[in-house]
């Protein structure tokens, strides 16, 4: 409001100026209506350019692109916006056509000055308000990276709960005499997984192809625990997006510290691509004895993405099914 208030009165004093002031109410009036016009139709449509240049991110990761983009656009908007308002006033009050009015040297001495001054003094305004903007855009990214670099550390400490490296060597201890050749295997993809945990607690994203390798590894390990118990359903196109690293991982870990696993009632695990986003869904069949929660869950993968991302992850629980929908990234 400060903005409109400082143009509609350079405008409003730049049309005495122009056109001279004389004691008549109706000229001073008009003066006062035309300068209020031109003024408003500057401050608020240069406005509304500014703002809609501004509202994509890129914008502040581009800086000289987009600001030479607000510029191009609020320059051809004040030339045209003052050629239709003049016009528009001219025809009204003096029945001037178009090209009279171009033709007159005070119309065009007018017009020009219009155009200049405007387009000053808005990009003094706006030169401004993106320096502001800009110094925020940068705060709140050096806050994302802070929180970015606590969640890696937590994700690496807890992220993997501590029961899986105690379930699964377990599981190995009784493969190494009844199968060999499985508890190779075995022991091959716990070593991968592990592995896959060290190397992307500094990496912001990973591809989604790279995610499900580590689930399908994961998911095999829990298979033997519960003896082909758990039945995976996996429709996923990769196509170049990206997920959180583990995200994956932690619902479907969720899943299984959640639910019951027997060979009566298996637990039913599908992990699909849809508009987007990825999405794990599970039937329900809760434990009757709850195990202890290490606060890792939905909320800490919430913030993670939300440092990424405007999507939120969507959660739908109904009487028989849980499902999680997390976004596919764009790097």
């Amino acid at each position: 409001m400060i903005n409109i208030g400082i143009i509609l009165l350079i405008s409003v004093g730049c049309t005495f100026f122009f056109a001279g002031f004389n004691n008549r109410i109706s000229d001073i009036l008009l003066n006062i209506l035309y300068g209020t016009i031109i003024g408003l139709s500057i401050a608020i449509g240069s406005g509304v350019i500014s703002r809609m240049v501004f509202r994509n991110e890129r914008a502040y990761a581009q800086p000289s692109r987009y600001f030479m983009m607000a510029i191009l656009s609020i320059i051809a908007y004040i030339i045209i916006i003052v050629l239709v308002i003049n016009y528009a006033w001219f025809k009204i009050t003096q029945g001037t056509t178009f090209q009279e009015m171009l033709n007159h040297p005070y119309a065009r001495y007018a017009i020009g000055s219009e155009v200049v001054l405007g387009t000053l003094i808005y990009l003094i305004v706006l030169a401004r308000h993106y320096a502001r903007d800009l110094k925020i855009y940068y705060q709140r990214l050096s806050e994302a990276e802070n929180q970015l670099s606590k969640y890696r550390y937590d994700t690496l400490k807890s992220q993997l709960n501590p029961h899986f490296l105690f379930n699964s060597l377990n599981t190995l201890s009784g493969l190494i005499y009844m199968d060999t050749e499985r508890a190779d295997d075995f022991i091959h993809r716990l070593s991968s997984i592990y592995r896959y945990v060290l190397d992307v607690q500094n990496v912001e994203v990973v591809t989604t192809e790279t995610e499900m390798k580590f689930v399908n590894d994961f998911l095999y390990l829990n298979n033997i625990r519960f003896d082909n118990q758990i039945r995976t359903t996996i429709d996923v196109v990769d196509s170049d997006t990206y997920v959180v690293p583990m995200a994956i991982q932690l619902l479907i870990e969720n899943v299984i510290k959640h639910n019951s696993i027997s060979g009566t009632s298996p637990l039913q695990i599908s992990i699909t691509t849809k508009n987007d986003y990825l999405v794990v869904k599970n039937n329900i069949q809760l434990k009757l004895e709850k195990e202890p929660s290490h606060q890792i869950g939905l909320a800490n993968l919430r913030e993670r993405y939300s440092a990424l991302t405007d999507r939120a992850i969507d959660v739908e629980e109904t009487t028989e099914s849980f499902s999680v929908r997390i976004p596919l990234l764009k790097k």
